[in-house]
């Protein structure tokens, strides 16, 4: 007996989907580099200075000394010859702010250094310290250990 077979119809890819999500993609493309070089364009970049410019221009630092652990584990911070712990640091930062404003409103530079056997939890520390108390204008600075 033979059976009636189906008329065999070839298999379609609908395409239209594909053609969608490829606009949309080109399209989304297209707006964002936009939205990147408007944000590129409106930079100015400021001119590296020499360390005598960097010198001339800027007051005397207030600089905060991170000593080592084997020398004062409680009282790691040195500033102005005074030994503070983390709460004396803030303490001392907070009180001394007033006075240490420039005339136009700005404040000095602020420079913490530590030695290579420095732990990185206190100069942390003095970060977020610095931070809290809104002293922005830092510096970083290593005393590099002689052989």
């Amino acid at each position: 007996m033979l059976l009636k077979q189906a008329p065999q119809k070839r298999p379609e890819i609908n395409i239209i989907p594909m053609v969608d999500i490829v606009f949309q993609l080109i399209i989304f493309f297209l707006v964002a580099t936009q939205v990147k070089k408007q944000e590129i364009t409106g930079l100015q970049l400021p001119i590296a200075k020499t360390p005598e410019e960097i010198k001339k221009d800027e007051t005397p630092p207030l600089i905060i000394n991170i000593v080592r652990p084997e020398i004062d584990k409680a009282r790691p911070y040195i500033v102005m010859g005074n030994r503070f712990d983390l709460e004396g640091l803030k303490r001392f930062l907070r009180n001394r702010k007033k006075s240490l404003e420039l005339t136009d409103g700005t404040m000095p530079i602020l420079r913490i250094r530590a030695d290579r056997d420095s732990q990185f939890k206190e100069v942390q520390n003095a970060l977020i310290a610095c931070r809290d108390i809104e002293i922005w204008k830092i510096r970083l600075s290593a005393i590099k250990k002689k052989d």
